[in-house]
Formats: C-alpha cells, sequence, structure tokens
C-alpha cells in the first residue's frame, strides 16, 4: 500500500481499473459478496469503493438491485466527445501557453512508452493492462501542463468514462489505438503549435466517437 492511500482508495481504482478494462462489462451487476473475495476486503470497503465509482458516473445504484456498471448510449458517447474537447482542449492552450520544458519533456517519455505498448493480450483479447496505464499516463501528463489540478480532475473523470466504452470498441475492432494521431499529439506539443495540436486532438476524439457508435 502506498503512503497515504486506504484500502477503500485501492479497491476503489482496482475496480475501477478492472471496468475499464471490460472484466466488467458495461450493465453487469457487481455483487458486493462476490467482489469481497475477488478484492481480499471488507464488505463495508466494498460498498464504500463501488459508492465513490458512483460519484464518476461508472458504477449505478438502483435501490432494491444494487450495483452494476454504467451502460453509456451513443448521446452519452456525444456529450463526453463535446466535454472533452472542451475541457482537455483549454488544458493543451494553457499548457502550450505555460508548461515548461520538463513538461515537454515529459511529454515525449509519455509517448514513447506508450508507442511501445501493445494495446491488447492476444489470449484474453481484452485490453491489456500496461496499454492502459500508458494511455492514461500520456493523457494526464499532457493535461498536467495546465498546472490548474481541478481541470486535471475533470479531464481524469471525462477520460475514464469515455475509455468505458472505447476500450470496448478497440478489443472489437471497430476503433484503432490512434497512435498515429497521439504521434502527431505529441509533435505539435513539442513544437507549441496550438492550432495544429487543436486540431489533432479534436481529430483524434472524433474519430474515437465514431468508432464507439458503430
Amino acid at each position: 500500500m502506498k503512503k497515504g492511500q486506504t484500502y477503500i482508495e485501492i479497491t476503489m481504482r482496482q475496480i475501477q481499473r478492472d471496468i475499464i478494462l471490460g472484466k466488467y462489462r458495461p450493465g453487469t451487476k457487481l455483487v458486493v459478496a462476490n467482489l469481497k473475495q475477488d478484492y481480499g476486503v471488507s464488505l463495508s470497503v466494498v460498498r464504500e469503493a463501488l459508492t465513490r465509482l458512483t460519484e464518476q458516473e461508472l458504477v449505478i445504484s438502483t435501490p432494491n438491485i444494487g450495483f452494476s456498471v454504467v451502460k453509456i448510449n451513443h448521446r452519452g458517447i456525444e456529450e463526453l466527445k463535446v466535454a472533452r474537447l472542451i475541457n482537455e482542449g483549454e488544458a493543451i492552450r494553457l499548457a502550450i501557453q505555460h508548461g515548461s520544458d520538463r513538461w515537454i519533456q515529459n511529454v515525449k517519455a509519455a509517448y514513447q512508452k506508450l508507442a511501445r505498448t501493445s494495446f491488447s493480450s492476444p489470449e484474453t483479447h481484452q485490453l491489456s493492462l500496461e496499454w492502459y496505464e500508458a494511455h492514461r499516463a500520456f493523457h494526464q501528463t499532457i493535461v498536467a501542463g495546465a498546472n490548474n489540478q481541478f481541470l486535471s480532475k475533470i479531464c481524469l473523470r471525462l477520460w475514464n468514462q469515455s475509455e468505458l466504452s472505447r476500450n470496448q470498441a478497440l478489443v472489437q475492432g471497430r476503433v484503432t489505438p490512434g497512435l498515429e494521431e497521439h504521434r502527431q499529439l505529441t509533435q505539435e506539443i513539442v513544437a507549441r503549435d496550438l492550432d495544429r495540436a487543436l486540431a489533432v486532438h479534436r481529430a483524434h476524439l472524433i474519430n474515437g466517437a465514431r468508432g464507439q457508435q458503430r
């Protein structure tokens, strides 16, 4: 356990990761007793972790039924795209205008790690944990350049929600990992070309949303 983390936080992040990776599909009922066994924690820890995930809109709680993974319809995918364009776009603008040279190096390193990582497991045909983590780190690193903790939290929440449906489309071959778009975005950020970076970012989100809605 990392310093400062609680069992609730750790369990929440483990369930969140497993939802996004596709272990629990959209609409799947999350049985507290089963999760207690899977994650080796108490019932109260699982319930609190799931309650926190409802706040992130990855899990829903229905009276007399319990918890389940959210389903995102076509309208939700479109709304997430718009919200990400607004918030991530502003983060990119602030980061390019004010981000340090160290931030630029961090973005380059995050892209290089992502480019080296296979996005799916040949055995399970599910998204690989390594690619998920590298992809999240890439987008978080970009947003971090804005140096705004509240904007970073908003962007991460929107990213988590959009990845829930996008990753299902990835493993089904309806969308690609978008590595070329990531490369182009990195290139424009390194050049501090705001207009081109925003254009690449917009294309990346639009292409991803289109594939999810097929």
